[in-house]
């Protein structure tokens, strides 16, 4: 029953996260300049993922970025920046979690994830960073309060959140074409 529930909630970001990219695409067209985008480079796609992963009370759709950038500069280099920066950012969740035990009392489903934690941290913490879905931090702040070591804490988020990024890359690189096309802006 939860593999089926886990199923039914990647699929759902999945289309979330691709509804929001053509979205964006059908309603910003006219203002799209791929080469001003491009001129943004990986130090951009670096600084507005590491911004995006520490808003939790108001979250920035970095991956929109990294998608769009992967369609422009090399999809490798880009999703090793957005990665990193994201993986960066998402230490604000442990410093909090680490620091202040009752700010994981926002999330309901948060007793579940520190149970994760306490069980398999690794997998936890890399699966909730991979998978695109909107946890803020809360792996974070679950590794915080259960102790869980920062350095594994930092290799784990930073391979989840950049495989994630790679493969958006990857995406932009080969779908924004398609896209464009689908929105009448492509040959």
């Amino acid at each position: 029953m939860r593999a089926v529930l886990h199923r039914k909630v990647l699929r759902i970001g999945l289309l979330v996260v691709f509804a929001g990219l053509v979205a964006s695409l059908i309603i910003f067209r006219e203002q799209l300049d791929f080469e001003r985008l491009k001129g943004w480079g990986y130090p951009g796609v670096f600084l507005l993922a590491l911004v995006g992963s520490t808003a939790t009370v108001l979250p920035i759709p970095h991956l929109g970025f990294t998608t769009a950038m992967g369609s422009v500069l090399d999809p490798w280099w880009v999703g090793l920046a957005g990665g990193t920066g994201d993986a960066i950012g998402a230490l604000m969740g442990y410093l909090a979690g680490h620091a202040v035990e009752d700010v994981a009392d926002r999330w309901k489903f948060y007793p579940t994830v520190e149970r994760w934690m306490r069980t398999n941290g690794d997998l936890t913490v890399f699966l909730m960073n991979l998978v695109p879905i909107p946890v803020y931090n809360t792996p974070g702040i679950a590794a915080g309060v259960t102790g869980y070591p920062a350095m594994r804490l930092i290799l784990m988020t930073w391979l989840g959140k950049t495989l994630k990024a790679v493969l958006c890359a990857w995406g932009g690189h080969y779908g924004i074409s398609w896209v464009l096309r689908l929105v009448g802006l492509g040959g």
